[in-house]
Formats: structure tokens, C-alpha cells, sequence
């Protein structure tokens, strides 16, 4: 899935936190607008991370686990903390 610039709808590889909106607003920008935008408005910012197809190797063998299990098994696929994507749409990182 990928996702338009908010402001000049170009393929968005960057995804920001307003803390003037609620927590579950993304906002999204390309290249270009984070420099010019987003970074100015002190927003928080962090890459687009494309979905990874590798974190099944990461799931208990048995095939048991809880939502937590699957969050940590995306997280440990893409290098990165659960904590960092874990208030993200699951779906979109499956």
C-alpha cells in the first residue's frame, strides 16, 4: 500500500505526528515537503517502512501467538522496535 503527500499528493515516504491533533492523525509527506513543511512545523517524523513479508519466520513454530507476538515478529522482520509501530494499522504492516 502506498500513500499520497498530503500536500502535494506525490508518493509519501515519510509519515509525521502533530502534537496539536490527536495521536491516530498521521500526516504524510514526500521528500520534498518533510524538508519544507513538516520539519518546520516541528512535527515528529519517521520513514515509510514498506511491509515486510519475512516476519512469519519470526512467529512461534507452533503457530500460538498473540497480537503482541505478531507486532514483535513485524518489528524484529523490519529492524525496528515493537514500540515504534505498534500504534500503527496492523493490516497495513501485513
Amino acid at each position: 500500500m502506498s500513500y499520497k503527500c498530503d500536500d502535494c499528493f506525490a508518493t509519501a515516504t515519510y509519515i509525521a505526528s502533530n502534537p496539536k491533533k490527536p495521536s491516530w492523525v498521521d500526516e504524510y509527506y514526500c521528500d520534498h515537503c518533510v524538508k519544507v513543511n513538516a520539519l518546520d512545523c516541528g512535527l515528529t517524523v519517521t520513514a515509510v517502512h514498506p511491509p515486510s513479508k519475512g516476519y512469519m519466520q519470526h512467529l512461534p513454530a507452533d503457530g500460538n501467538f498473540t497480537e503482541d507476538d505478531l507486532w514483535e515478529a513485524i518489528a524484529e522482520a523490519n529492524g525496528v522496535d515493537a514500540s515504534e509501530i505498534m500504534d500503527g494499522d496492523l493490516v497495513e504492516w501485513l
